[in-house]
């Protein structure tokens, strides 16, 4: 679902800027397989760097228009977009059950509500589209289903408190998209004149360049979060398949307990073990000087099927 949050960008900017990172890593649709599109997205976020990100994206931003008028009417639209995050998760956090609802959710579930979310931020209003994704390597399925999931609360509490910081502006920090802030410039003279427009050849100003981007970056990063925060809202709202278990465990349940049971799923293994094809085999079915060297579980149920028969001796 689309984030619920309007922003009136469109008013002096387009609605998005040509697709090239998604164009250049040849992302599948995500209306056709989410799935395949999101593990993608993860595979080019983690060949890229922030430079190359930022020297891609930045191919079709004119510097000129970037006057202290642009700048304010950019940091506006986010201020909005925070201010809506903090007012929701404020509320979720300080009055509801959320935290604990999403830890006790199947793993299936909470990943098709991260992938809500993505799929909102994508289609919020920013200059890039879902190629904003690539500014935002902590928003991934795999990171944010760590520990059961607490790796999206730990997110969420992350955001909150960004966005609700006295700070103009407030920016979620992290540590690989700043270093693309020390980017020499220009960098494009470094590109084939062919594949850069002509206007590109004037100077451009990294640190404005560098401050739009990170605009949209925690733009995208908002709308993420009222996105898939509302999909886990409206499925607790309707009660749907998926959530009317957890609600009536929730329902019949002392809260200590509900929460105690959440966060212990918060200890369990993020990937199950991995077993063979000999793990349900009987020591007769294997045969005899067979040596496993990949599954541990054959491994530990062989010798304790050998030390049953030897004490039964």
């Amino acid at each position: 679902m689309a984030s619920a949050i309007e922003d009136d960008d469109t008013v002096k900017t387009p609605n998005h800027f040509p697709p090239l990172l998604s164009k250049k890593f040849n992302i599948t649709d995500i209306k056709q397989d989410a799935l395949k599109w999101d593990k993608e997205w993860e595979a080019a976020i983690a060949s890229s760097t922030a430079t190359d990100v930022l020297k891609e994206m930045s191919r079709f931003l004119d510097d000129s228009g970037l006057t202290p008028d642009a700048m304010e009417f950019f940091h506006q639209g986010l201020r909005r977009v925070q201010n809506t995050v903090a007012k929701i998760l404020h509320d979720l956090f300080n009055k509801g059950h959320f935290d604990t609802i999403w830890l006790l959710l199947n793993v299936t579930e909470k990943k098709r509500h991260i992938i809500e979310g993505l799929k909102g931020a994508c289609e919020a209003r920013t200059l890039w589209g879902q190629d904003c994704r690539a500014l935002c390597p902590e928003v991934t399925v795999s990171n944010l289903l760590t520990q059961g999931g607490k790796g999206l609360v730990d997110f969420l509490a992350r955001v909150l408190e960004s966005s609700e910081s006295s700070l103009q502006p407030a920016f979620l920090p992290n540590s690989w998209w700043e270093q693309a802030s020390n980017l020499p410039n220009p960098w494009w003279e470094q590109t084939p004149a062919a594949d850069v427009p002509p206007r590109r050849q004037v100077s451009q100003s990294t640190k404005l360049l560098f401050e739009v981007a990170t605009i949209n970056r925690n733009k995208f990063i908002g709308h993420f979060v009222l996105s898939s925060v509302f999909s886990v809202i409206s499925d607790i709202t309707n009660r749907s398949e998926g959530m009317k278990g957890v609600l009536h465990f929730m329902e019949n349940t002392k809260g200590y307990v509900a929460r105690a049971v959440a966060q212990a799923k918060t200890t369990f293994r993020d990937k199950p073990l991995v077993r063979c094809e000999n793990c349900t085999k009987t020591p007769e079915e294997i045969g005899q000087g067979v040596r496993f060297m990949v599954c541990i579980w054959v491994v530990f149920v062989d010798s304790l099927r050998i030390s049953v028969q030897y004490s039964l001796m």
